[in-house]
């Protein structure tokens, strides 16, 4: 097959002067085919794709090499040229489907927006248009769905418009950047089975950016690794991926979480300790949001729809135990952990503390349990440096400047990042930095129990693996209870001793992570399960052999 994609010894910079971001990079895609390219942050790989797309910053500037489409060369384009080309031929997905839509425009509006403009349909035809599209993506109520605006819309379906206006004008290369990462893992599965349906069914070619090798391993029959703007491996997704040469590949498959590796216990009883006191219980706890109109409902008449969050929910953490809480976006999980820790207070039921019952909500000053949330860009404060952030909940409660500035230090070691970050601002740490400066603070005061939201869920694989390595390292130190709120199974199944599953605000299972995973008794976890990339799950049908047994 001939390259529709061929990159050679491509070199860029950003900014006069400044080290190189890609340094030789060299990428070929054939007609029909999908190329992954995998990374941890800062790898380049993003790079790449706004490089194709002609998507690159103000500063950055190509020294070297070349980037051609079908024979063009794309470097050589005028920017008039490249701006005809992109959507027409050379479309694009992006990450979050959040940012990507116009929240002022209907689904229709942008799906047919390109349409009308590019002069391919009147507007006449528009609609029609509009809902074949909405159709080839499989969205429900296409006509429904039609005239709604994104905020109606759940993160799946905006993914899978944003999908269809990348469609619209039948590119022949589609370039995707990380188009699963802020989706579920059942949705994440709907996606990567439509991609693969819509690229034999059109005949395109897809470069597809991600740091998941699972998703990568199902969609794309090449598989190019970088590392600090380099290439290190590339070849056919089964060498890569299964027998890899480069010490950095073998670094980030040894870092994937895997559902129930050989080191875990089989399960049962035999494996377990004498369980310790429970340190936190919810009882039937319940929790609706909305259900009063608004003044737009009011002075329309019409009534507000109360959507139960929790229903009659019961949950206990033992000391030093780590329980997973697992389940799709809407299913009352992280919701759950707020009600806990007293940022919601429960409607019904109450929330008990070493046995007695409390209302975290009222009762803020308790020091016993504190959060850890899932964004440290939007909970940590940009305009102050990390001593101070860690500082601030331990002058709050009376501490000195000098016991404070210790105690800095010791948190800063726990979460093992050096004395010297105290003057650093948030923005200078990377991700999984910022993320263990959260930990930190949520354990300034000693807490018994530690709530973490989605921690890991924004991270490469890599840098997963270190915080989850460092929370079980906390667990054991410390001797705290953790509920870790994820909807990736893989990593429950690495960091928890007990799962939770919950669905529509209720708990629908629950036991130990062998219990759970190797023989799940309700179907909505066989379908979470199932949704695992295939990659991930190996081992599981071993592990369930010996449940059975």
């Amino acid at each position: 097959m001939s390259a529709i994609l061929e990159i050679k010894d491509l070199q860029l910079v950003y900014g006069a002067g400044s080290q190189p971001t890609l340094h030789g990079v060299d990428l070929e895609i054939a007609t029909g085919q999908a190329v992954g390219v995998v990374g941890e942050s800062g790898s380049g790989k993003s790079t790449v794709a706004w490089t194709v797309m002609g998507l690159l910053p103000p500063g950055a500037r190509v020294t070297r090499g070349s980037v051609s489409f079908e024979g063009n060369e794309l470097l050589a384009m005028s920017v008039e040229e490249r701006r005809r080309l992109r959507g027409k031929s050379i479309a694009m997905v992006f990450q979050d489907p959040f940012t990507t839509l116009n929240p002022c425009l209907t689904v229709g509006q942008q799906l047919t927006e390109v349409l009308v403009e590019r002069g391919l349909v009147d507007a006449g035809a528009a609609r029609r248009e509009g809902l074949r599209l909405m159709d080839e993506v499989k969205l429900p109520r296409a006509s429904e769905l039609y005239d709604a605006y994104p905020h109606q819309l759940s993160g799946g379906m905006k993914q899978r418009i944003v999908i269809a206006s990348a469609l619209a004008c039948s590119p022949k290369l589609l370039v995707l950047d990380e188009p699963t990462t802020a989706l579920d893992v059942t949705v994440e599965a709907h996606i990567l089975r439509l991609l693969a349906e819509l690229q034999k069914t059109r005949g395109l070619s897809m470069l597809f950016i991600s740091h998941n090798l699972g998703i990568v391993e199902q969609l794309c029959s090449s598989v190019t690794v970088m590392q600090s703007g380099r290439v290190v491996e590339a070849g056919a997704a089964e060498q890569v991926l299964r027998r890899p040469n480069h010490a950095y590949t073998q670094k980030l498959l040894g870092s994937l979480p895997r559902l129930l590796k050989p080191a875990t216990p089989a399960p049962g009883p035999a494996n377990e300790e004498a369980p310790q006191a429970e340190v936190i219980e919810a009882r039937d706890v319940s929790l609706s949001f909305g259900g009063r109109p608004g003044l737009i409902s009011r002075l329309l008449g019409t009534e507000g729809n109360a959507v139960q969050a929790l229903a009659n929910v019961s949950l206990s953490l033992r000391k030093a135990e780590i329980v997973g809480l697992v389940g799709e976006s809407g299913s009352g999980k992280s919701t759950l952990g707020r009600c806990l820790v007293g940022i919601y207070a429960p409607q019904s039921g109450e929330i008990r503390l070493d046995g007695r019952a409390t209302n975290p909500r009222a009762d803020r000053s308790d020091r016993r349990i504190q959060m850890v949330f899932q964004n440290p860009d939007s909970s940590l404060n940009p305009r102050h440096r990390i001593g101070e952030i860690l500082g601030r909940p331990l002058r709050l409660v009376g501490k000195s400047k000098r016991e404070a500035d210790q105690r800095v230090k010791e948190l800063l070691a726990l979460v093992r990042l050096p004395e010297t970050y105290v003057s650093r601002y948030p923005h200078q740490l990377s991700g999984g930095e910022k993320q263990r400066i959260g930990i930190a603070r949520a354990l300034a005061l000693e807490p018994e129990i530690l709530i973490c939201d989605e921690v890991t869920s924004a991270l490469d694989v890599s840098v997963q693996a270190s915080i989850l390595d460092l929370i079980k390292d906390l667990r054991d130190r410390l001797n705290v209870a953790i509920l870790f709120v994820s909807h990736d199974l893989a990593v429950i199944s690495q960091i928890s001793d007990r799962v939770v599953v919950m669905r529509g605000g209720r708990i629908v299972e629950e036991g130990s992570v062998g219990q759970v995973i190797a023989a799940p008794r309700e179907a909505y976890t066989r379908e979470l399960l199932a949704s695992v990339p295939p990659f991930i799950s190996e081992g599981l049908s071993t592990a369930r052999a010996v449940a059975e047994a």
